[in-house]
């Protein structure tokens, strides 16, 4: 195991899984994991904001952005993979979550009931409920787990959110689709949405033109800026990225 400080939190990490070694490995390079997006994330997430972190893994976001709430705000951690939820539980603990703090093993998706998540041997990163056939992964998994699936209105009927940040390898779409009531109660929610070349499709595209202004997160020197997400037939050459996306 090894921990890293940031500034004001902390995380730990399991090296002998590839997930851990694969994100401890970006942290030691360049002091933090995705960097564009920590500084959009440190930028955004306020004292008293709600964040809920959808595919928290083992909680990076999740620590950001407890840093970040403050005594007054609220993180949400959703994590479905078994394993990554038990070092998510660990690295909120080391952070001092206490009743700041929502827990929940669960997939999200458009529907409820038991989904399969897929796993990829010892990356806990890459779990997905997203089958082989729809996908364009170019490892396969090697086992499956059944998971209980909720959608995003279910778990917070009336609750107030101000920043939602879904990371969860090509189920994004099915995880909008469950939130619709949500993005009606809060005009102003930002949401930070990988987009996965794994995963892209047409379909994932025109809800996020439809649905929301949408903007990729790229890392300068001196920060981030925010593009427009390009047209679909060019989005097959960019890198893998993440997107800020605020109701339209």
């Amino acid at each position: 195991m090894r921990t890293v400080a940031f500034a004001g939190w902390k995380l730990q990490y399991d090296l002998s899984n590839r997930g851990d070694f694969m994100q401890f490995q970006d942290v030691v390079r360049t002091g933090s994991y995705e960097l564009a997006t920590t500084r959009l994330l440190t930028d955004i997430i306020r004292p008293g904001d709600v964040f809920v972190d959808v595919g928290a893994n083992i909680g990076y976001y999740s620590a950001l952005a407890l840093s970040r709430v403050g005594a007054t705000g609220k993180v949400i951690a959703i994590e479905p993979n078994p394993d990554a939820y038990v070092r998510l539980q660990r690295n909120m603990v080391l952070n001092g979550a206490g009743s700041r703090l929502r827990m929940i093993q669960s997939a999200l998706s458009d529907h409820h009931g038991r989904v399969k998540l897929r796993l990829f041997g010892d990356d806990d990163g890459l779990s997905s409920v997203v089958a082989s056939t729809e996908r364009n992964i170019p490892i396969s998994s090697t086992r499956s787990i059944d998971v209980e699936a909720s959608t995003f209105d279910s778990l917070f009927p009336a609750e107030r959110v101000n920043v939602v940040k879904i990371d969860v390898e090509g189920a994004e779409l099915a995880v909008l689709r469950g939130m619709r009531d949500t993005l009606l109660r809060n005009p102003s929610l930002n949401l930070v949405i990988e987009w996965n070349q794994w995963y892209r499709n047409l379909a994932f595209w025109e809800y996020l033109q439809g649905h929301f202004l949408t903007r990729r997160i790229i890392d300068v020197a001196d920060g981030y800026k925010l593009v427009p997400l390009p047209e679909y037939g060019d989005t097959k050459y960019l890198p893998l990225s993440n997107l800020l996306c605020s109701p339209i």
